[in-house]
């Protein structure tokens, strides 16, 4: 296929109509710069106090439907 320079001009000019560049907030940019450099890892700004509670919760309720799954197997007589 042959694309002649005008066409891709036409082509470049249209995603450049469309595709502005975003200007990113200079605050955020240099919170997130800071939190990068500080550590050697990322941590999770939010901590779940709940997580164990509803993991338990979570985890009794599974363990409960497969208990009725399996005794709702069996024939009734």
């Amino acid at each position: 296929m042959h694309l002649d320079i005008a066409h891709l001009t036409h082509i470049e000019r249209d995603l450049s109509d469309y595709l502005r560049p975003i200007d990113p907030d200079p605050g955020f940019i240099d919170t997130l710069s800071q939190r990068l450099s500080r550590s050697d890892r990322t941590i999770l700004d939010r901590t779940y106090p709940h997580r164990k509670f509803l993991s338990v919760l979570g985890l009794g309720f599974l363990i409960g439907l497969i208990i009725l799954l399996v005794l709702g197997e069996r024939p009734k007589r």
